[in-house]
């Protein structure tokens, strides 16, 4: 039996999702913090983000007919579509950095080629870091979703070819259990001392973020097979698993601080985080959750906002502490909370009121361009 996602359903789905997605956020901004103990989390976040996209686009276009035709030039124009909505902001964090850059590179050629790779965003494809976390770092992010969503409309082809609940959950383990194998593979893999091949690989490289993605797919497929709505016992397996991976995080944590070797081992960066998300996100999407205490946490209005503004948060938040981090002896705080003020309050203030700002601006320029073509509309009839 196929779910149709609509109205009421929809809402109740969307709504701890976006709570998810909001704190999945946080920690990326606390990971990016200087603190050591957040470090490890920036992995937890950036899983939440993909395996969720996934879900959500597969549970979203499931039974579209838009991608019946897929293509390479479809797909590109899909993925520019997707894209389109975040690149000016792109663009926008990218110009503070350009001309610090090009003062101070030892090469002009070496800087124009990272400029015109993140203007173009395959700048993750690239195995130094140097490359895929120049200018605005964390717009390697934007590169990766960039090719998730070239490669979409396939993946919706494949998707709809699932018949069964069962068939998804055996296509989430094979997939996981390449990304294990792969990002295994990567640590084993003899490369020259300034390339950071685990960490590329395991983290940044998109085709092995795509399977993520595809993980979240899965689990979209099988949200819409599911026919055992009615489980009794759902609300406590939902609590179990939640302890459970609060104890996970909390040893990643644990280990990260007993020594940077350990902390930076292979199933640190990604492997660690998947399989827990993603049936975290497929238990909150099940209808009798609804009206647990972790759902209704996460429907909390304040994070429903938060991540609304994720997406351009995420964008701006780096640079935010960047330059926040550059003022800090401009600073002056009285007392042992300067340091959190410092590192964390401003900075979070700062990029929620430029993410306010933009969506204002996003909203008034939307509304001129609908206002346009209306009148385009009314004189071309």
């Amino acid at each position: 039996m196929e779910r149709e996602l609509v109205g009421q359903n929809k809402e109740k789905l969307i709504l701890p999702l976006q709570g998810l997605r909001a704190t999945a956020f946080i920690i990326i901004f606390l990971s990016h913090s200087g603190y050591d103990f957040f470090s490890p989390l920036g992995g937890w976040g950036v899983s939440v983000f993909l395996i969720l996209s996934g879900f959500l686009m597969t549970v979203r276009y499931y039974n579209a007919d838009c991608f019946d035709k897929a293509s390479f030039f479809g797909n590109l124009h899909f993925a520019i579509k997707r894209v389109g909505r975040l690149y000016p902001l792109h663009l926008l964090m990218s110009i503070p950095v350009i001309i610090p850059a090009v003062y101070l590179s030892s090469s002009i050629k070496k800087c124009i080629i990272k400029i015109v790779l993140n203007l173009a965003l395959i700048h993750s494809f690239v195995p130094y870091s140097e490359y895929y976390y120049s200018l605005n770092s964390v717009s390697w992010y934007l590169s990766v979703v960039f090719f998730i969503y070239l490669c979409y409309p396939w993946i919706q082809q494949a998707c709809r070819k699932i018949n069964s609940e069962k068939t998804a959950i055996i296509g989430v383990a094979f997939l996981y259990f390449i990304q294990i194998v792969v990002c295994f593979m990567s640590y084993k893999v003899d490369m020259p001392d300034d390339i950071e091949f685990s960490l590329w690989m395991s983290y940044i490289c998109p085709p092995v973020r795509l399977i993520d993605f595809c993980i979240g797919c899965m689990f979209g497929v099988a949200y819409i097979k599911n026919e055992h709505r009615n489980c009794k016992n759902l609300k406590s397996f939902i609590v179990a698993l939640s302890v459970v991976y609060i104890c996970i995080v909390y040893t990643i944590i644990v280990l990260y601080r007993v020594g940077t070797e350990q902390g930076k081992d292979w199933w640190n960066y990604s492997v660690v985080y998947t399989l827990p998300n993603a049936v975290l996100i497929y238990c909150l999407s099940l209808e009798l959750v609804g009206g647990s205490l972790i759902a209704k946490l996460l429907s909390f209005k304040g994070l429903i906002w938060l991540g609304n503004m994720s997406a351009y948060g995420f964008l701006v938040h780096q640079m935010v502490i960047r330059y926040v981090n550059v003022l800090i002896p401009y600073f002056y705080f009285r007392g042992a909370n300067r340091e959190f003020v410092v590192k964390i309050i401003v900075p979070l203030a700062i990029t929620i009121i430029i993410c306010v700002g933009w969506h204002i601006i996003v909203k008034y320029f939307r509304r001129v361009m609908s206002r346009l073509t209306i009148k385009r509309n009314r004189e071309s009839s």
